[in-house]
C-alpha cells in the first residue's frame, strides 16, 4: 500500500511526471479514496485506460457509482513546476497545465462524439473485468471489494467527469479561487494541483 506521505514527498521534491504515476500505478485505490468511494468499495480503477476507437490511453480511469455508472477520466502532469504562473499578478495556469486540461477537453469530445460506442466501451470492459470474460485481461486495473455487477445498469447513460492534476500550489487561497472559477464553467471538470489533490486522499 502507497502510503499518502510517499507522494508527497515527490511532490516538495518536484517529481516528474513518470515518477509519480509510477507510485500511483503500485496502488490504484489511492484514487478511489480520492473520489470518496473507498469506503462503499464499490470501484475499478485503470491505469494507461484504452479509450476506444484510437491507440490513445488515458492515465488512470476509474468506474464506481450506482444505477448510472460514474466514469472519472484523469490526466496528470508532474510537480517540477507551481500550477500557476507567479510572475504577475493574478497569472495563468502554467503551460504544463494548460496542455492537460487541452487534453482532456479532447477526451471530451471524442466522448461527445462517439457517446454510445464510449458507453459500451466502458461497460464491456466492465464486464470482462469482473467476470474474467473470454479475452480476459485485466486493463491494469484493481477491482474493490464490492462488485460494481447488479449496482450499475449498462442500459443506462454514463456519467463521465474529467479530473487534470499537475503542479505544485504556491497561494493556495489565491490558486483555489481560480481553480473554482474555471470548475464553474466547466461543471464536469475538476482541477487539482498535486497539494490540492493530496488534501482530498
Amino acid at each position: 500500500m502507497v502510503a499518502k506521505s510517499d507522494i508527497a514527498n515527490l511532490v516538495i521534491s518536484g517529481a516528474a511526471e513518470n515518477d509519480i504515476k509510477a507510485l500511483i500505478k503500485a496502488d490504484l485505490s489511492i484514487l478511489a479514496k480520492y473520489l470518496d468511494y473507498d469506503k462503499s468499495g464499490n470501484y475499478i480503477c485503470f491505469s494507461e485506460f484504452p479509450i476506444g476507437l484510437t491507440s490513445e490511453k488515458i492515465d488512470f480511469v476509474v468506474f464506481a457509482g450506482r444505477s448510472r455508472m460514474e466514469v472519472y477520466l484523469f490526466e496528470a502532469k508532474g510537480a517540477e513546476f507551481n500550477q500557476v504562473n507567479q510572475s504577475v499578478k493574478d497569472g495563468p495556469f502554467h503551460a504544463t497545465y494548460m496542455n492537460v486540461l487541452d487534453q482532456l477537453v479532447r477526451r471530451k469530445r471524442f466522448i461527445i462524439d462517439k457517446y454510445s460506442v464510449f458507453r459500451e466501451h466502458v461497460h464491456s470492459i466492465r464486464d470482462i473485468v469482473e467476470n474474467r470474460r473470454p479475452g480476459w485481461k485485466n486493463y491494469n486495473s484493481f477491482t474493490g471489494p464490492t462488485p460494481l455487477k447488479g449496482i450499475v445498469d449498462s442500459e443506462k447513460d454514463i456519467s463521465v467527469k474529467y479530473i487534470a492534476i499537475g503542479g505544485k500550489t504556491v497561494n493556495d487561497k489565491i490558486e483555489s479561487h481560480k481553480r473554482h472559477a474555471w470548475e464553474t464553467a466547466m461543471t464536469d471538470f475538476k482541477l487539482e494541483s498535486w497539494d490540492s489533490w493530496l488534501n482530498k486522499v
